[in-house]
């Protein structure tokens, strides 16, 4: 059934662009908009400039979805928007700052263990790019040898990374939420099978999973020090006695969101955005 529009309801800015399947998912001739409720129309930034929206008188007309980190960064604060603070963009996004931030607030039981040095971990290990994004720079590595070869290739040679301890067990979850000062609003969960001693890559099937009270508690203890706003995906593994180990923390809309093989839990997703844009402060 098609969302009934009215004249006053906002646009919708689509502030930056993806690969293709995002695009289907979120742009302006995307099916999802039939189901959202008040949206008057919805238009793409493709750019993420922002040039067209600060001409404007009546910014408040306006709610503004950024697709990735960078978008978010320049989102104009003018308009609505249900974004996380610049703050806690760069601790979430660059995942030596999380290991700090962790660290601060501790949070050790809930994550894997961060090595401060190759002479210091135990393999196998997991070796991640702290500046990238889709499962890209991450991988198993198996020895200290291995480790001194990875250092000497791309996609780390020369870049900064992470250790991580490499939590056993056949199946990674991904979260997809939305929250407000740091209380989860809405939530889903999807569980992958990943062959042992490798990582989910981009594209791996997925089934629905369940998110329980445990993990959306364990969850909220990482996004209130912050007052997190505005969706992010999460993913972790399980532990035993079902412990969460959270991997990484993305604060921005997820990818597996936009494969769901129903329109569901992105409509569900949109909707706490439209819903709950405003204009915010960034600090």
């Amino acid at each position: 059934m098609r969302a009934i529009t009215r004249f006053f309801d906002p646009t919708v800015v689509i502030f930056g662009a993806h690969v293709p399947q995002w695009t289907d998912a979120l742009g302006p001739s995307s099916k999802v908009w039939s189901r959202v409720r008040g949206v008057r129309r919805v238009i793409q930034d493709s750019a993420a400039s922002g040039t067209f929206l600060r001409r404007w008188t009546n910014a408040k007309r306006f709610i503004v979805i950024p697709l990735l980190e960078g978008h978010a960064r320049r989102c104009p604060r003018i308009c609505r928007t249900a974004t996380p603070t610049s703050k806690a963009i760069e601790i979430f996004s660059d995942k030596s700052r999380f290991a700090r931030y962790v660290r601060e607030h501790s949070l050790f039981e809930h994550t894997p263990a961060v090595f401060d040095s190759p002479s210091h971990a135990t393999f196998p290990c997991v070796i991640k790019r702290t500046n990238l994004n889709g499962s890209l720079g991450v991988e198993v590595i198996l020895s200290l040898e291995e480790l001194q070869e990875a250092e000497q290739r791309e996609p780390w040679r020369g870049e900064p990374y992470v250790l991580q301890e490499y939590i056993p067990g056949p199946v990674e979850y991904t979260a997809h939420l939305f929250a407000k000062n740091g209380s989860v609003l809405w939530s889903v969960a999807y569980s992958y099978q990943t062959p042992e001693l490798s990582v989910r890559k981009v594209g791996s099937h997925f089934a629905p999973a369940i998110l329980g009270s445990d993990e959306l508690q364990t969850i909220e203890r990482f996004l209130r020090p912050v007052s997190y706003n505005g969706p992010c995906n999460i993913d972790y593994k399980l532990r035993d006695a079902r412990r969460m180990a959270v991997l990484e923390i993305n604060p921005r809309l997820g990818g597996s969101l936009m494969r769901s093989p129903d329109l569901g839990d992105l409509t569900m997703m949109v909707q706490h955005i439209v819903d709950h844009a405003d204009i915010t402060q960034d600090y």
